[in-house]
């Protein structure tokens, strides 16, 4: 897990912590997400962990205003739920908060490229999901084979080869969504998996007495149509849509060595809003 990773799940840890201690009733689920991550926080650098629990308080007080005082229930989403929350807290009389908590950065989501269908609503092995997964076959054996043919087993020692396998995969991607729109449109279902809605954003900064960001993606809009293309940057995908949000998709690897065989590279988007309006105010 990287030292970002940890420091996120360090965040939850106290947060969740904090609502416990205050009275909140943790699901048996939380409790034991608790137990697995005490350590990534006891590990933090002293002054990391002062912020966090800075930071948490901060957090706990807004929550408990908002639960209008009720006893709370507390749940940390699971890592592989696919729900954009990291935590819910809500009980008898309270209303369901649902929250997004992020340290230190506004990124949306980092899906990979492989699954993209399954971010436009479609099945897993379905014909669109094959369709886009031959495609990232055909860039990923051309990369491999450049690779191979220059003695080369890492992403930095063959740049070119990097820049083009960027180019392939984000035209792909881009012809992909172009097709689906056109045949039965995929905006709707694009747009939740990567922005989601019905929930709030924490950002954390890391400094001593930041600020704590409250984003509020309650109310989005949901958008009818989305055009794809790739802008002059090889490694971005940018996606717009008819609800005036416009996104950028950085592709990057998230690994080292290039896988070999057939198993997948290891690529990521790393999604950013450009434009799009957001409810916004500062807890602190």
């Amino acid at each position: 897990m990287s030292e970002s990773a940890k420091n996120g799940k360090a965040l939850e840890y106290e947060i969740a912590k904090q609502l416990i201690d205050g009275g909140a009733i943790g699901l048996v689920s939380t409790i034991a997400y608790q137990a697995r991550d005490r350590p990534h926080f006891a590990t933090r650098p002293l002054h990391v962990r002062f912020r966090f629990v800075e930071a948490a308080n901060v957090i706990v007080q807004w929550m408990t205003i908002e639960s209008g005082g009720a006893v709370l229930t507390v749940r940390r989403m699971e890592d592989d739920s696919g729900d954009v929350a990291d935590l819910v807290v809500g009980g008898a009389g309270s209303r369901i908060t649902r929250c997004s908590i992020k340290h230190n950065h506004h990124a949306l989501k980092h899906p990979r490229p492989y699954s993209l269908a399954q971010a436009c609503g479609f099945p897993k092995e379905s014909p669109e999901d094959l369709q886009q997964r031959i495609a990232m076959e055909r860039a990923a054996k051309s990369f491999r084979a450049a690779a191979s043919a220059a003695g080369h087993s890492r992403y930095r020692d063959v740049p070119d080869g990097k820049e083009r396998l960027y180019r392939d995969v984000i035209e792909a991607c881009a012809d992909s969504i172009s097709r689906w729109e056109e045949k039965r449109g995929c905006a709707a279902p694009l747009f939740q998996f990567l922005v989601g809605s019905g929930f709030k954003k924490l950002i954390v900064s890391p400094e001593p007495g930041g600020a704590i960001e409250l984003q509020d993606f309650s109310s989005l809009v949901s958008p009818a149509k989305v055009a794809a293309r790739r802008t002059t940057d090889p490694e971005r995908l940018e996606l717009s849509f008819n609800n005036h949000w416009v996104i950028h998709c950085r592709l990057h690897t998230a690994a080292t060595e290039i896988s070999t065989g057939s198993s997948q590279l290891s690529l990521k988007f790393d999604v950013q809003r450009v434009h799009g309006s957001v409810p916004t105010k500062r807890l602190a």
